[in-house]
Parts: structure tokens; sequence; C-alpha cells
């Protein structure tokens, strides 16, 4: 036969003893209880008098948990019963305690011992206040500190009851004994009337409402490949899992890898309307911004229509690196959002094509873009002047050369975009010093700040970020995928209450 060592725990109340079949009076329960245990000491016959109806409901199911047809022979179960009872030593509420109680029902057990196999004994006494959830909190987590709770192996089964005692005793054993207990512990309550407990097992669901509160925090923290990995810990169902996988990847400027996950993994499944109509609205924008990467992409000529859409998506991106701190990823961004700009307002004011393409191992600037450098008199000058090469593609400095022709011509938005841009270049030694340049300066809100100051600049970098878009004609308002984010936080509020 195989040996079965159980561990039961089981918090302690006045409905646990029974006298002439009827409970003890509540004002003298402590009392009553000291004085049954002296009398049983000295009269062992006074036990028949005594009933502990739960716990012997207990005792009687531990042996049941392989199948009610399948019990465990008495030689192979191993019990070890701790036993939690209460003790406030003193003051108008002691009466209501239930240390003497655990003493006799110790004394019960024992002198039953043959009725449950081998069996070991321990009584955790709690000594404030019983009705003090972060007393009892605090002295459960003592006790785990402390090794109280033996080391326990895999086959042994843990058993925690918890139908007797305060509700701030209750909430202290499951909580604070939580982290030094199996996941396969089974929680027991015992309904009025019931013959056998109710099992349940509370610690892996316990585990999924934290997982799912972790993925909510990692979203509000702007960290969605985090939270799609909390929710896969909480088995999630796996639409909600993808639908933050391809808004990771959204953040990464990964849009086709984000559309193919989409429309693969979330837009099938029809069992959630609010997530499904999330996913239609994202991979409409989504295939926006695939066709505005493409259209860049294979452009030979002025095309300054695709940018609008990644230049917001560039905004956007550097106001989430700022808002979760992350000041190395906010600098490399606004300078990327900078550039950006500058070769959009060169296309859209100027028609100069600023995109490149590979020729000979290197890139080199379009056609059309030389023959104008190379033949308008005006871009010539322009080049001489300021040592742009017409075959390499226009650097940062040579956007703002070209930018700045249209800007003498009267353009507004070329003048626009120059007096928003200029600012930001303070902090270009900052960036070209750091690990998203050349060097491994450090990079914080502290130093961005520190360097606007040296410059003598007075906006803070989220205030450059935002008169930067602003002249590009972006909305800078709202952040767009905050709404996202907010919608996709109320379905995490819904996955905690749904049924599992």
């Amino acid at each position: 036969m195989v040996q079965r060592n159980i561990l039961l725990m089981t918090t302690l109340g006045h409905r646990d003893i029974l006298l002439d079949e009827q409970p003890l009076p509540r004002d003298r329960f402590r009392t009553t209880c000291q004085e049954l245990l002296d009398t049983v000491k000295r009269d062992p016959s006074c036990w028949n008098r005594i009933r502990f109806p739960l716990l012997e409901r207990l005792l009687q199911w531990v042996r049941t948990l392989d199948g009610p047809d399948a019990p465990l022979a008495l030689r192979d179960l191993h019990l070890s019963l701790y036993l939690i009872a209460t003790d406030q030593r003193g003051g108008r509420f002691a009466e209501t305690d239930t240390v003497a109680l655990a003493a006799l029902a110790e004394e019960w057990v024992k002198r039953r011992q043959e009725a449950f196999g081998a069996l070991r004994v321990r009584r955790w006494t709690f000594d404030g206040n019983p009705a003090a959830f972060d007393e009892t909190l605090f002295f459960f987590r003592k006790l785990a500190a402390e090794g109280a709770v033996p080391s326990i192996d895999a086959p042994t089964r843990v058993l925690v009851h918890v139908t007797s005692g305060t509700p701030a005793l209750v909430f202290g054993t499951l909580v604070g004994l939580a982290p030094v207990l199996p996941r396969s512990t089974l929680v027991l309550v015992l309904p009025p009337g019931a013959d056998s407990p109710l099992p349940f097992a509370l610690l892996p669901e316990l585990e999924r409402l934290q997982s799912l509160r972790d993925a909510a925090l990692a979203l509000e923290h702007w960290n969605p490949a985090l939270a799609a990995a909390f929710l896969e810990r909480a088995g999630a169902p796996s639409p909600f899992q993808q639908m933050l996988r391809a808004l990771a990847l959204r953040l990464q400027f990964d849009f086709e890898r984000a559309l193919r996950l989409l429309e693969r993994e979330v837009l099938p499944d029809a069992e959630y309307p609010m997530l499904r109509r999330l996913a239609e609205e994202e991979t409409r924008y989504l295939q926006a911004l695939v066709r505005a990467v493409e259209g860049i992409r294979v452009a030979e000529t002025p095309a300054p229509e695709p940018y609008r859409v990644l230049l917001e998506e560039l905004w956007q991106s550097a106001k989430i690196a700022w808002s979760r701190n992350d000041a190395a990823t906010f600098l490399a961004t606004l300078f990327r959002f900078q550039e950006a700009v500058l070769r959009w307002a060169t296309e859209h004011t100027l028609g100069l094509p600023t995109g490149s393409r590979r020729e000979g191992g290197k890139a080199v600037s379009l056609p059309a873009y030389q023959e104008r450098l190379a033949h308008d008199p005006v871009f010539r000058e322009v080049a001489s002047r300021n040592g742009i090469d017409p075959v390499r593609p226009p650097s940062r400095d040579a956007l703002y050369a070209l930018l700045s022709v249209a800007a003498e011509r009267g353009d507004p938005l070329a003048q626009r975009v120059l007096d928003a841009c200029r600012p930001i270049d303070a902090l270009a030694g900052l960036r070209n010093a750091s690990i998203v340049g050349h060097g491994f300066e450090p990079v914080s809100r502290e130093a961005i700040a520190d360097r606007l100051r040296e410059t003598q600049q007075r906006s803070d970098p989220e205030t450059l970020l935002d008169e930067l878009a602003r002249a590009a004609g972006i909305d800078t308002t709202t952040v767009p995928l905050e709404a996202l984010r907010t919608n996709l936080l109320q379905l995490l509020e819904q996955l905690q209450v749904r049924p599992t």
C-alpha cells in the first residue's frame, strides 16, 4: 500500500464543540472549555458528553481523498494536524478565545488515535485581536518566515479547513501562509448539515487573480509584452494574450507582424465582442501604417503624405517612453521624430525626395534628389555653401539647410518646423554621448533637464516634443493609444470576475 502523508490545518471556532449536543455558552466559552479539559483528565468517561462535529467529519473525510470507494487504510495514513486558536490574554473579549478548545480538541484527537492513523498534533495560538486583519496577516506571515510550516514534499496533501474562526483569522491563515503552501493545497469548507467538506483549489485561483492584476499593472506602465506574459500565467483566453502581443509589436514599429497576429489569432474569435471590435479598429490602423511604410520605402519622387500617420506614431512612441520613465528611448525617439518631421516638411514644401536606395552596398540619395541639387541654381548654391554631397542621403544638417530655402521664400510651415526643431538640438550632445548615440553617458530625466538648463532652454523635454508635433499638424491633446489601453484595462477587469 502507498503511504499517504496529509497535513491538515484548521481554524477553530465556537461551532467546533458540543456538550450534551448543545453549544457552549458564548459568554463563558473559554472558561467552559478549560473546565471540561480539567474534568476529562480526572474522569475520562466525561468524553462521552463531548463531541467535535466538524473535526470528526473532517478526519473521516481525509481517508477518502482517493475516492469514497477506496478509503485509505489507517496503517497507511500519516496525518499532521494543526489547530489554529486564539488567546487574547485578558480583556472583555477573552471568553471568546479558543485556546482552551484547542487543548481539549488535541486531547480528544490523541485519545482516538486508532481512528485516525499515525497522528501528530500541533497548536498555533494567535495572541492578538482576532478581528484585526492586519494583525492576523502579520502573525501567519511570521510563522511562514520562521519555518513553522514544515517542508512539504510533493506527495504530501495539504488541506486548510476554514469553516470556523473569525473572518480575519481565516484571511490571515490563507493569505499569510500562501507563500509556503503548494499550489495543490485544497481549502475546505463544511456547510451546515453537510456530511463532508467542499474542497476547492484556492491558491491557483489567487495566483490567477494576482496574475491578472499584474497584467493590468504592466499595461498601465505601457509594457504590453509583460502584460501578455502575465495573462498567459493566468490562463486567460488566447485572444486577449495575442491582442497585447500585437500592441507590443506595434510599439516596436513591427506593424506587419502585429497585423498578422490580429488577423490570425484575434479576429477569428467571436466570443469576445468588445475585444473583436478593438481588434478590428487596430487592424485598420495597422493596415494604414503598413501602407505608409511601404509607400516611403518604394518612393522615387517626393511622397510626403505617407509620413503623416508615421509622424503621429513616432510622437506617440516618444510620449509613451517619457511616461514610463524610459529616458534613453525617449531621447532616441525624439531625434528620430525630429528627423522625420524635417524630411516630411522638406518633401512637402520643396518637392525634394529625401529617401535613399542601395547601390554597391551603400546607401545613396534618390536620382530626383541628386538631379535637383546638381541643376537647380538655388539648391546647388545651398549644397555648395553647406557642404551637402548630393550623392549621399540627406543628413539632418542638410535637411535644415534645404528647409531654410522654403522658410526664406515665406513658407509658414517650413518656418514653424525649423523654429520647433532648433531647441531640440540642445540635446544633441547628450544623445551623441549616450548609449543611443556613440558613448556611455547616462541618460535620465534629470540629465535631459540639466542639459536644457545648461543651454538656457526654458521648455521641458515633453513640451519640446509637443511643439514640434503641433508644427507638423498633429493633435497633441490626446495620445491615440491611450484609448485602446483604457479599453483593454476594462477587459482585464472583466476577466477577474469571469467564472473560470
